[in-house]
């Protein structure tokens, strides 16, 4: 009788068990938008230098795959089920890179370390993450992208960005990091020109 309790019990058990929903990790990539078709274009021709493409660095308090939600002013939660697929600092990179690759903007782009480069653009991710603590739930994305000159370590371009945005479906993850792929798509592009504006007005910079 006892061994026939036991296993009614161990049954009950398996049967809850194998009837809940698995809870799963989810995880969110940033890429180029679907919708951008990468219609826009970097006002200028392939510059005659060498440019390679740097993971960014990224704040503390972000530098992990656990999305962040912010719901007080000082106070940063982590989700435990979603997840970013890549860490920012390298998926960061790897958008701009893109986009400046099929822009064709530099004679040679590299994504990493090559030998003998003119410059390198790398940067630093100030924010990224869910914030509710205002009346609409947004994303708030904040950066600084530079444009280094390889041989002094100076930085010639700097471009900073710090956007709260509101998107679609508010409860939806997939929406965020839809919303912040955009965000990355345009400032992308405002960098990408501020380059290109100061290789014109500096031939000599690009001369290399």
């Amino acid at each position: 009788m006892k061994r026939f309790w036991i296993v009614l019990i161990a049954a009950s058990l398996l049967a809850l068990y194998c009837g809940k929903k698995a809870i799963i990790r989810k995880y969110y990539i940033l890429e180029i938008p679907g919708s951008a078709s990468m219609r826009d274009s970097v006002e200028t021709i392939c510059l005659p230098i060498h440019v390679d493409v740097r993971d960014f660095q990224i704040s503390r308090a972000i530098n992990q795959t656990r999305i962040a939600l912010k719901t007080k002013s000082h106070e940063l939660s982590y989700y435990f089920y979603h997840h970013w697929a890549v860490r920012p600092s390298v998926s960061i990179a790897d958008m701009v890179y893109q986009i400046a690759s099929h822009q064709q903007c530099f004679q040679r782009l590299v994504r990493g370390y090559s030998s003998r480069p003119d410059y390198f653009i790398t940067g630093v991710i100030e924010n990224l993450e869910r914030d509710e603590t205002g009346k609409k739930v947004t994303v708030h994305f904040a950066a600084i992208f530079e444009l280094i000159d390889a041989k002094s370590n100076v930085s010639i371009i700097r471009h900073r960005f710090d956007r709260m945005e509101s998107y679609q479906n508010p409860k939806s993850m997939n929406c965020l990091a839809g919303k912040a792929s955009h965000i990355l798509y345009e400032e992308t592009f405002t960098f990408l020109n501020k380059i290109s504006d100061h290789l014109k007005e500096n031939p000599e910079a690009a001369s290399r």
